[in-house]
């Protein structure tokens, strides 16, 4: 599957999903002083940024809960 293939290595090169996803939830928060709710993006290439933003606010919800 060649454009899979395209697609995944793509998503490799350009941005690392989980230092993006902190920069973004590290900015909103020095911006306004609360986390963020939700990440619009307007690039379908993004979908991983999504994902591990989701993933990433899971773990730390299971971490609270575990204090």
């Amino acid at each position: 599957r060649p454009m899979d293939e395209k697609f995944d290595l793509y998503r490799h090169a350009v941005t690392s999903a989980e230092a993006t996803a902190g920069l973004v939830e590290q900015t909103f928060v020095l911006a306004f002083g609360r986390k963020p709710l939700r990440l619009r993006e307007d690039f379908c290439g993004t979908a991983d940024l999504c994902a591990h933003w989701v993933a990433d606010e899971e773990s730390e919800e299971e971490d609270e809960e575990e204090e």
